[in-house]
């Protein structure tokens, strides 16, 4: 079907608009199309359904001529979607069914929120299905860790491969407990972000688990699961991730005992990162006195920083990028001129500058002085640097 480039229906974009900015999830909404050539508006789109380290796609279509009508969902994108069946008539539903037929005959187009509440719903009835499926495999594997987390929330996934009639992997995805984020509110932008996030912000485990077909303890061989942490994109850059590894899976490990191991290694990356992130800043408030107030900061993480400066007759702005381990890794600068560009019409810049006199020990206020007697010494060999560029004969670097 051809997607013919029209704005979605504008009570059905509301919705939408909604869905994609539902924080605890994660929907994602690609492919928006029309019905029929001649539409006036796009009705109906694909939508990403995070389920343990996959993507579901489910198509959602609406009808843009009638918005009040509730929209259809169809789920085969993959073998599970043949087997999961929620939207049958009351007739042929079971009682744990039946509201979703509920949500579909009250519809009420007005309601921006009806979507989300639909596809949630949607969400949890077929992580209900996934635990049945995964609850009826024959492993001793999949019994043992379902069993020990009987008592607390998580989520399953056991996904059928093409042409498979049983699944041949476990994900499951276990909140993370006892991580206090409370000394991110040191940071006047944290702190709002986590009032934003409230009760929504969630650490999870994301495991994922071989099938053996073992069904007797003789032939339980414990494999080492793949391991992912779930968190808010920011909050895991904060955090190193991915460049840091987890803590590593031991043989006699199952989910319920590697969880407070890996707790107490985020409390402890969560510590360092905001002791860095109180370095840089700090670093970052001593730059004023020196230079004046700096153009532009990064507020999130405080990694870069950016400051005006005038020496030797020549004008340039200087790019300082913070490294998470700073002060111990020094920054980087990247100079560019004010009145110097290439034949491309751009501003004269300098490649990355990361040898400069800098001590991990010394004062903020006296990185902050070294580094203006730096490049008071740098404006004249810059400002030649930049009159070669500019004329088209320039070095690689001042």
């Amino acid at each position: 079907m051809a997607p013919y480039n029209r704005p979605l229906e504008p009570s059905i974009a509301a919705q939408v608009a909604v869905l994609c900015s539902f924080p605890k999830v994660g929907f994602q909404v690609r492919d928006v199309r029309c019905g029929w050539e001649d539409a006036e508006f796009a009705d109906r789109f694909t939508v990403l359904v995070p389920c343990g380290w996959d993507k579901l796609e489910w198509y959602v279509q609406f009808n843009a001529s009638r918005p009040g009508d509730p929209p259809d969902v169809i789920f085969h994108s993959s073998p599970d979607g043949l087997r999961f069946h929620p939207l049958l008539l009351p007739g042929a539903a079971s009682a744990s069914d039946s509201s979703s037929w509920g949500l579909l005959k009250d519809w009420q187009q007005n309601d921006s929120y009806r979507l989300v509440r639909l596809l949630l719903h949607l969400r949890a009835l077929f992580l209900q299905h996934q635990r049945r499926q995964a609850e009826a495999v024959e492993d001793e594997r999949v019994k043992f860790e379902l069993g020990t987390l009987a008592h607390q929330e998580f989520e399953v996934y056991a996904p059928l491969a093409a042409g498979k009639s049983s699944p041949e992997e476990l994900q499951l995805a276990v909140p993370v407990l006892g991580v206090d984020l409370r000394p991110l509110t040191l940071f006047r932008w944290w702190s709002e972000w986590l009032k934003r996030c409230g009760s929504d912000l969630q650490l999870r485990l994301l495991i994922k688990f071989p099938i053996s077909g073992s069904s007797s303890s003789a032939g339980f061989k414990p494999s080492t699961p793949q391991l992912k942490l779930d968190a808010p994109p920011l909050l895991l850059s904060l955090l190193g991730f991915p460049e840091t590894k987890l803590p590593a899976w031991t043989d006699s490990m199952c989910t319920v005992a590697y969880l407070p191991e890996l707790a107490a290694f985020i409390h402890q990356r969560l510590d360092d990162a905001v002791s860095s992130m109180q370095s840089r800043a700090d670093f970052v408030s001593a730059l004023p006195a020196v230079f004046g107030q700096p153009l532009e900061t990064d507020t999130q993480l405080f990694s870069q920083t950016t400051v005006f400066v005038s020496a030797s007759n020549c004008m340039f702005l200087v790019r300082i990028a913070l490294p998470p381990s700073f002060p111990q890794q020094q920054p980087s600068l990247t100079l560019q001129s004010a009145h110097h560009f290439t034949a491309a019409n751009r501003p004269v810049s300098s490649e990355p500058i990361s040898s400069f006199p800098w001590s991990p020990r010394w004062a903020t206020a006296q990185m902050a002085q070294r580094l203006g007697s730096f490049l008071e010494e740098e404006g004249a060999p810059f400002k030649r640097f930049c009159v070669d560029v500019s004329r088209g004969a320039g070095p690689a670097r001042p």
